[in-house]
């Protein structure tokens, strides 16, 4: 069984060898969007669980002052990208 640091190698190997990949193939200059998407598609295709534009709460004096922000993707709750 993997532990939970091997999980987040092999999942950080994988956004990295998709990044080179999207730039090979595609080069700079699209909407971020665009590289977004396809990150999703092709990390769903590794059977990877993947959240995109999850909220981020800002907790302050324990208060829920609501969504501070969203994070782009969320891979396996273990990577944010």
């Amino acid at each position: 069984m993997q532990t939970e640091r091997e999980r987040l190698e092999k999942i950080v190997s994988a956004v990295i060898d998709i990044a080179v990949r999207m730039h090979q193939k595609l080069g700079p200059g699209l909407l971020e969007s665009v590289y977004v998407r396809i990150l999703v598609y092709e990390l769903k295709k590794l059977g990877l669980r993947v959240d995109v534009e999850v909220p981020i709460h800002v907790i302050w004096d324990g208060v829920d002052m609501g969504v501070g922000y969203r994070a782009d993707i969320v891979i396996e709750d273990l990577l944010v990208v």
